[in-house]
């Protein structure tokens, strides 16, 4: 039973993204690359419903790009090296952070 219809505010939902703090999730040389520490939960949504459609690994690299940007998105693919585990705990650093954030609104 619905206690009482939600009411959303694309107003406040911009407020929110505006002035969220943000956190570092990796370094290139001295450059910073940040991930918002309040992460939107529509972003959750989205990785729940592409997870569904096609899969775990296509939903990972879009809540991965989704999350920290264009910027830092195209700076990986412009960094050469890249180790596997240096690859691992960046997508493990994004993904428990998102599903944390989504297992956390749903009280568990």
């Amino acid at each position: 039973m619905i206690k009482q219809p939600l009411r959303l505010s694309t107003k406040v939902g911009a407020e929110r993204i505006a002035n969220q703090t943000r956190v570092p999730l990796f370094y290139i040389d001295d450059t910073e690359y940040t991930i918002p520490n309040e992460v939107d939960m529509v972003i959750a949504l989205r990785y729940a419903e592409v997870t569904t459609v096609e899969g775990q690994e296509a939903a990972l690299v879009g809540l991965f790009k989704e999350v920290v940007g264009e910027e830092a998105w195209a700076a990986l693919l412009a960094y050469k090296g890249m180790a596997k585990d240096e690859l691992i705990q960046l997508l493990e650093s994004v993904n428990e952070h998102v599903m944390g954030a989504l297992q956390e609104a749903q009280g568990k």
